[in-house]
């Protein structure tokens, strides 16, 4: 199911690297392989998604890759305020015709990554140690030209 997340899954052996489903290139499959063996590796391949009892979390790579379907997940825009408070991993509220399950958040064209709609707020999935501690975050985003 995960393999419908990228394009070209062709291209891919899809496996299981330490209960995280990843899409190695098969070009690059045996020297992963062989790295992924004798060095601790941080990431090999894109980690498409981890499987936690009957449900699936996509992982966060994920929503930052090329190699992500534009179909595989409904993009939902949000606005400024809500992109800090998504960024800050505080659970926000998604317009009421969202999808309900994994969407993926974007801001200005950006994607920003994942949550889960619940209908009535969205559980947030950005990493924990990616998150913005500041909370004196301007009004309004400043642009640099």
């Amino acid at each position: 199911a995960c393999s419908s997340f990228i394009k070209e899954p062709k291209d891919y052996e899809i496996t299981n690297i330490r209960d995280v489903i990843t899409a190695l290139p098969k070009v690059m499959v045996p020297q992963m392989r062989q790295l992924y063996t004798n060095l601790h590796t941080q990431h090999c391949g894109i980690p498409l998604c981890i499987s936690k009892g009957k449900s699936i979390i996509s992982e966060h790579a994920l929503s930052q890759s090329v190699a992500l379907s534009p179909d595989a997940f409904p993009e939902i825009s949000i606005d400024y305020p809500t992109a800090i408070a998504y960024l800050q991993g505080e659970a926000i509220v998604l317009p009421p015709d969202s999808p309900k399950g994994t969407v993926l958040i974007c801001y200005n064209g950006y994607r920003l990554g994942f949550c889960k709609n619940l209908g009535t707020r969205a559980n947030n999935n950005y990493p924990k140690e990616w998150r913005i501690r500041n909370k004196t975050i301007p009004a309004d985003p400043i642009v640099i030209l």
